[in-house]
């Protein structure tokens, strides 16, 4: 399936505002091995740690539901991620712009 250029934009910023949420929930949760919080966060969602990777590098998004999951995992408001998004906050999106 072939995304438009609006849609894989923010497809990628889900996926970098994903990554910055699972390494902030690693940082502060006291957990310093980055595969178990992987490991966890894929259990939570029910997909492969292979699925997160792709969900993290844009290719591939996860649905709302599993996009709620990973928030209340990562202590992350979803609004706040959708916030964020669409206005584009991500670090990512400010150095692009």
């Amino acid at each position: 399936m072939e995304f438009s250029k609006k849609e894989k934009d923010f497809q990628e910023k889900v996926g970098y505002f994903l990554k910055e949420s699972r390494l902030k929930y690693t940082y502060h949760s006291g957990h310093y091995i980055r595969i178990d919080i992987l490991k966890q966060s894929a259990e939570v969602v029910g997909v492969t740690i292979d699925s997160l990777y792709k969900w993290e590098q844009g290719r591939t998004k996860p649905s709302l539901y599993q996009l709620k999951l990973l928030c209340d995992f990562y202590q992350t408001d979803i609004c706040e991620l959708l916030n964020k998004v669409e206005r584009g906050y991500c670090e990512k999106t400010r150095v692009a712009q």
